[in-house]
C-alpha cells in the first residue's frame, strides 16, 4: 500500500471500517474486496463530515474545482478499473473515471482532498 493510500484511509474512512480498508488495500489478493466495494457500497465507509456534494461538472470543470481546492498535477488512483494503484496526471484520471462509474477514488491530497465516484454517487471528500 502506498503512503498516500494510508493517509487517505486514516483521514476519510470511518473508524469501524478503517482497519479492514488498510489490511485489504495492503494485500494484493484482498485489495479487490475494497475496489469492488467502491463500486457498490463505498459511501457507507466514508466519514460523512467530509463528504461534499458536487455540482454537475464536465471533466475540465472538475479538474478546475479540485485544483482550486489544492490538488496538484497528479493523483493516486484506487479503483475497480485496471489502473488501480497508479499515480496519474489529474486531468487524465478525471477523463478516465468521470462518468464511467467504475468505483474509484482519486486521491488529490492524501489527507485533505479526494474525488469519489461509485456506481451511482459522485462526491468530494474534503478535510480542508
Amino acid at each position: 500500500m502506498r503512503p498516500e493510500e494510508e493517509a487517505f484511509v486514516r483521514r476519510f474512512v470511518v473508524r469501524g471500517t478503517r482497519e479492514r480498508w488498510l489490511t485489504q488495500l495492503a494485500s494484493p489478493k484482498a485489495r479487490s474486496k475494497i475496489t469492488s466495494r467502491l463500486y457498490h457500497h463505498a459511501t457507507d465507509d466514508f466519514d460523512s463530515k467530509y463528504v461534499r456534494e458536487l455540482p454537475h461538472l464536465d471533466a475540465p470543470g472538475l479538474v478546475a474545482l479540485l485544483r482550486d481546492r489544492g490538488a496538484g498535477a497528479d493523483c493516486f488512483v484506487i479503483s475497480n478499473a485496471d489502473d488501480d494503484g497508479t499515480q496519474q496526471p489529474l486531468s487524465d484520471a478525471i477523463e478516465r473515471h468521470l462518468g464511467w462509474g467504475y468505483g474509484s477514488v482519486l486521491i488529490c491530497v492524501p489527507d485533505r482532498l479526494a474525488f469519489v465516484e461509485t456506481e451511482v454517487d459522485r462526491f468530494l471528500l474534503d478535510a480542508s
